[in-house]
């Protein structure tokens, strides 16, 4: 009488693994092979050869059943199995154990499926505030990538111009591997910026989307005083004249690109005319020489690429009769 092997279990179902440049490999899993024969007087059964196939190994280092050895009556030996899925989605093999038994060859069912990883990003969003133009912020990206099997990040796009991304994540994230890039945000006109940032890859759910917010400010010159009293001047007389402030309040520089009067009885030097660094100060003169008797009143007008240009000085003065000379 020939003795018949068992096998358990007959049909394994690994747990899905991530698939991404290349397989994660699963935990092992055991097929026990068993001669349950209590017959002593039977002879061994021989293994022959044992394979797996598809995306199922044969662990050699931990299996006991290997070709060429005898399993003895009442005696077991197991076989060790690991999936590493090659592609996404279902993948099916077999293990055949080829044996002289009079049931061999032992045949599993091996069953499992390659999933795509999940790629992690933090933080969830980037918000800048504001900067002012001709300035540039940057924030770091960190991309994680929390699954036993190395992914591919292929390109970091962003929605919007004002926007531009490094290069820093472009290629292999290995598994349990991060990595940072910067996001800079250097806006080309005032108001506020949204956009997305797009990161294409080979994980679950791509592209990956990082909401983007930023708010884009002009320079700010700030005037000091607001406005000027000359009090009286008399005709032909010798001019009154005042001082006015600007402040460069900004972390770029600002372009003064005139001082103008609505009145010709104010003139002001052109001494602030030009680039103005950030924080400094600079002061011109202002003079009111008035051409009739009266109250005059004007404003001057600075015109420059700051916030709420021209700024406005307003001015007034009382021109007096000429004084007679003897």
């Amino acid at each position: 009488m020939a003795t018949v092997l068992s096998v358990s279990p007959k049909k394994i179902e690994f747990p899905s693994q991530v698939f991404g440049m290349s397989g994660a490999t699963s935990p092992r899993r055991r097929v026990t092979v068993a001669n349950p024969s209590a017959n002593r007087n039977l002879p061994a059964v021989r293994f022959g050869a044992i394979a797996a196939t598809g995306d199922f190994a044969i662990d050699t280092g931990s299996s006991t059943c290997v070709r060429g050895a005898l399993l003895a009556a009442n005696s077991s030996c197991g076989i060790d199995l690991t999936f590493t899925p090659t592609a996404l989605g279902p993948r099916t093999g077999t293990l055949t154990i080829n044996d002289n038994a009079g049931n061999g060859p032992q045949i599993v069912t091996l069953n499992g499926t390659g999933i795509a990883g999940a790629l992690h990003h933090a933080p969830g969003a980037l918000q800048f505030g504001k900067v002012v133009l001709g300035m540039d912020k940057g924030i770091s990206l960190t991309l994680k990538n929390p699954n036993h099997a190395p992914l591919r990040v292929t390109a970091v796009r962003s929605g919007l111009s004002d926007y531009r991304t490094g290069a820093g994540c472009v290629g292999v994230l290995p598994a349990r591997g991060s990595c940072s890039l910067m996001v800079n945000f250097a806006p080309s006109s005032a108001g506020s910026k949204h956009t997305t940032l797009f990161i294409e890859d080979d994980a679950a759910h791509s592209p990956q989307i990082v909401k983007v917010a930023g708010t884009g400010t002009m320079p700010v010159l700030s005037r000091s005083p607001s406005s000027l009293s000359f009090g009286r001047a008399h005709l032909g007389g010798t001019p009154v004249a005042r001082s006015v402030r600007l402040t460069n309040r900004s972390p770029v520089a600002i372009q003064v690109a005139a001082i103008t009067s609505n009145n010709q009885d104010f003139v002001a030097a052109p001494a602030c005319v030009g680039i103005l660094q950030p924080g400094q100060i600079c002061t011109f003169a202002v003079t009111f020489a008035p051409h009739g008797a009266g109250i005059s009143r004007g404003k001057l007008g600075i015109i420059d690429n700051a916030a709420q240009s021209p700024q406005l000085v307003t001015m007034s003065g009382i021109g007096m009769p000429a004084q007679s000379r003897r």
